[in-house]
């Protein structure tokens, strides 16, 4: 499936991309506790698209549909690696770069 190629910005309720002008209006309720949140709608969109196109250019939208299945494959690294450092913990043999990544890629997801 093709998208609009570029990267991709918020204007107030308005999606545009660079030399493409506007491809998406966020509509703004007009009543209730939602009315506020077309900017807040706007901006998830331009976000997750730009973060999906920068893990893969082509499809970002693969990677949307992977999210789910990439936070738990970290969980299950992250219960793996806690293992693996008591053990080289104990050996004085740690090398743990990957596993704080791991735990600062989750609490970013986790927003911590």
């Amino acid at each position: 499936m093709k998208y609009t190629q570029g990267e991709w910005y918020r204007e107030g309720n308005w999606i545009t991309v660079s030399g493409s002008g506007v491809i998406a209006i966020c509509p703004s309720p007009v009543v209730g506790d939602g009315v506020m949140e077309f900017i807040a709608n706007a901006n998830l969109i331009v976000s997750c698209v730009n973060a999906c196109k920068s893990v893969n250019q082509d499809s970002p939208q693969a990677v949307a549909e992977s999210i789910k299945e990439m936070y738990e494959a970290l969980k299950m690294a992250q219960e793996v690696m806690e293992i693996s450092e008591v053990s080289c913990a104990a050996q004085g043999q740690c090398g743990n770069e990957p596993y704080l990544k791991i735990i600062q890629a989750l609490a970013k997801a986790e927003g911590r």
